[in-house]
């Protein structure tokens, strides 16, 4: 049986708790992107000095732009737009990870593994459905590889095809 065969009273109950946690769960995402983007400031210190401040003025806009999401999550907008903004919370450090990527060392970046990082803490906190699940990891995916190729010539080959790996891993 599925869930959409049950009775009407029975599903829009569902849809209503699964609103519920679906927007708890982003507002705690929310905080978590807001707090540890920039914490990566002493990751940064230690492996891309040179780029130290460049990655915490990255960093604070997006736990900025971030915070406008969470804010907007309190608002009639942001209740029934859940859906989409429990998309664009966690692709907000992805994107700001990936421009790290550009701005450093492109494919060989080890920083590659901060979107790891976001690919699984959204897979934990949220009860996406295939089609989300697949649009998150191929957007991951194609900011990671955008990143790459426009620091330079994509080889696949040592970091690249590692990093390309696991990210892959990741995803499925």
């Amino acid at each position: 049986m599925r869930l959409k065969d049950l009775s009407p009273e029975i599903w829009a109950a569902f849809q209503e708790d699964d609103r519920k946690v679906r927007i708890r769960n982003s507002i705690a995402g929310c905080w978590l992107a807001i707090t540890l983007m920039p914490a990566g400031l002493t990751l940064d210190y230690f492996v891309y000095p040179e780029h130290l401040w460049f990655f915490l003025k990255l960093r604070l806009f997006c736990s900025l732009v971030v915070a406008g999401v969470l804010i907007l999550y309190y608002t009639p907008l942001g209740k029934k737009y859940y859906l989409i903004l429990g998309q664009i919370w966690y692709l907000l450090p992805a994107f700001f990870i990936s421009w790290m990527i550009y701005a450093s060392e492109g494919e060989s970046s080890s920083y590659y593994a901060g979107l790891n990082i976001v690919i699984i803490a959204v897979g934990f906190m949220l009860p996406w459905t295939y089609k989300e699940n697949l649009f998150g990891g191929l957007s991951v995916m194609v900011m990671y590889l955008g990143a790459c190729a426009l620091h330079g010539p994509l080889t696949l080959k040592g970091d690249f095809f590692n990093n390309l790996y696991f990210l892959l891993l990741t995803d499925v």
